[in-house]
């Protein structure tokens, strides 16, 4: 019995020996010295049999491929820059190297959420400095800028882009966007007009032609829209941005009351306004009517009122921009929607009345005609059968006031849009 005990007695002291004259570890190299959560790291040194824990700064990761000179890890989840540690029963070994954690880009939002090919959309959030592509629903798109702060990411919508999430790739990895983006495939083609880009409500073309304030509204009224609107800072430098700085027509005026400015999409009040120095001042001097129209004619976007420019030598007619609603289902019988119907109109200048010749339809047993003035206010709205040999209607434009109007002919899914001059 005493030689039992003795002889276990022994081998319990030659554990707690050994255990207490094991030797700690030493970490005497890290391959590679950086990487994203995920990278796999060859951590090297000495006595690392037996080892109980792999740590970055202080973050347990899991390891294998012990042996006494090095140790397989993966960078944890929530690891930052710091050492790596390496933990067996004989203690403790620290690198003497920092190793470098690549954060992932992270984006937090973007806007637009929906757009049309060429539309420049804004990412925001966190580490995007290194990117190296930025893709809509795996599509890449080229000529991505971002920002000093490595916070911002501007790019534009690809051709051929499809709706799903946008993701952005670094070194450090890819990350994509909590919500899908909304691609509306290619802006629609407007003749005469050169498409710019959107935000999340509105599609913005710029005229290639020049025209008088009135003259801009009618072309925009024919090509389905109205001038452009600029309710608040962004859209003003969206525009400044698209455009170039260029001198152009929008769609706010104070025709009806003198100094109440408002929009002649919706007649809504002005409530942002970006003025030059000095201005609305209704300048009398070139048109003794005063100045009741808005144009882009300052630096950083800001607005001047003016006459019609009825008088172009003195001051050359400027382009302008058109507004439609983004992303807008289109077919393409309206496109250019000047052509959906072969509508006539005769006399044109009319001064009592005007003959509208609408050709028979298929399917099509009514018609709608709405006549609106330069401001887009409806001057005549009358719904009229179409018998299936065509119609000959005379429109009323007596009592009418003098001057430009376009003339708005539905039938059916068809739209064609006329100008009409009334004298």
């Amino acid at each position: 019995m005493q030689q039992r005990f003795a002889f276990y007695a022994t081998v319990i002291l030659g554990l707690l020996l050994e255990q207490s004259y094991a030797q700690a570890p030493t970490v005497t190299g890290v391959s590679p010295t950086s990487g994203s959560v995920g990278t796999v790291v060859t951590v090297t040194g000495n006595n690392f049999t037996g080892a109980t824990s792999v740590r970055f700064n202080g973050i347990t990761a899991s390891f294998s491929g012990v042996t006494a000179t090095s140790i397989i890890a993966t960078v944890p989840g929530g690891a930052t820059t710091g050492p790596i540690s390496v933990v067996t029963p004989g203690g403790t070994g620290v690198s003497a190297t920092t190793f470098v954690v690549n954060p992932v880009p992270v984006i937090s939002s973007f806007t637009p959420t929906r757009g049309y090919e060429g539309t420049v959309v804004t990412l925001t959030g966190t580490n995007f400095g290194g990117l190296t592509s930025v893709r809509f629903n795996g599509l890449n798109a080229p000529g991505f800028i971002v920002n000093g702060a490595g916070n911002s990411v501007t790019v534009r919508v690809p051709a051929g882009a499809t709706s799903g999430l946008i993701s952005v790739t670094s070194p450090s990895g890819t990350q994509s966007s909590a919500a899908n983006f909304a691609a509306c495939g290619p802006a629609p083609v407007r003749a005469g007009f050169t498409f710019l880009g959107g935000n999340q409500t509105s599609a913005f073309y710029l005229s290639t032609g020049t025209a008088t304030w009135t003259g801009a509204q009618a072309n925009c009224q024919a090509a389905g829209g109205n001038l452009a609107k600029i309710p608040d800072a962004a859209t003003s430098a969206l525009l400044v941005t698209a455009t170039g700085g260029i001198k152009y027509w929008i769609g706010l005026n104070d025709v009806a009351v003198e100094g109440q400015f408002r929009w002649v999409s919706d007649n809504s009040l002005a409530t942002y306004f970006n003025w030059c120095v000095n201005n609305p001042n209704n300048y009398t001097g070139i048109d003794p009517n005063g100045e009741d129209y808005v144009s882009i004619d300052c630096a950083n976007g800001q607005w001047n009122d003016a006459d019609n420019r009825n008088v172009p030598t003195v001051n050359p007619l400027p382009p302008y921009i058109l507004e439609l609603p983004v992303c807008a289902t289109v077919s393409t019988s309206t496109i250019p929607i000047t052509e959906a119907i072969d509508v006539s109109v005769h006399p044109n200048p009319a001064h009592t009345t005007a003959t509208v010749a609408v050709p028979a339809l298929t399917g099509a047993t009514i018609t709608t005609l709405t006549l609106t003035d330069a401001l887009g206010r409806t001057a005549r709205t009358e719904t009229v059968a179409l018998p299936a040999t065509g119609l000959l209607y005379e429109m009323k434009v007596s009592g009418l006031a003098p001057g430009l109007y376009a003339l708005r002919v539905e039938a059916g899914t068809l739209r064609t849009v006329r100008r009409l001059v009334v004298e």
